[in-house]
């Protein structure tokens, strides 16, 4: 009986790739993340420009580096975490519905920051398993970051 290792070498033996054609898959998963890391920071950015100046922890600026890859992570967390929802708390804090969904990104933003650890810290499948999971505690937030944006804008409650 063959073990799937065996397989897996057999299979390779057989099967010829066009030549770079590892590279060119790499470099198109790297392009796809690069790009969705820029279109989530621009929903990002859209949202905190909503929030006063004086209501901001970092500078705006910090949302282009989540197009980084490897610093993006640490950023990522500084803005959703600890500097969004506060900001939308602060400057929005005369409406109950806006103040709710800042703490609901608040809640999930420490979600996301407890998986991605736990992520870094395990290995194996459950690191796998962890980092899928912080993929769509991500996409999640994306959405409801842009659903906020769009009610401060239905409320008229957007400050220029």
């Amino acid at each position: 009986m063959n073990t799937i290792n065996e397989q897996f070498q057999v299979l390779m033996t057989q099967t010829t790739f066009p030549p770079h054609f590892f590279l060119l898959m790499l470099l198109g998963l790297l392009a796809i993340v690069m790009l969705s890391n820029a279109l989530f920071a621009y929903s990002v950015y859209k949202t905190a420009r909503l929030i006063e100046k004086t209501d901001r922890r970092f500078p705006l600026w910090f949302v282009w580096l989540f197009v980084i890859p490897g610093i993006n992570l640490i950023f990522q967390i500084l803005l959703l975490v600890f500097d969004i929802p506060r900001g939308l708390k602060l400057t929005f804090s005369q409406s109950s519905e806006i103040t709710q969904k800042a703490q609901g990104l608040f809640s999930l933003g420490m979600a996301f920051l407890i998986v991605t650890i736990l992520a870094w810290i395990l290995s194996g499948v459950t690191s796998f398993f962890l980092t899928c999971t912080s993929l769509i505690l991500l996409a999640i937030y994306w959405v409801k970051v842009v659903a906020i944006r769009k009610r401060c804008e239905q409320l008229n409650l957007v400050h220029k």
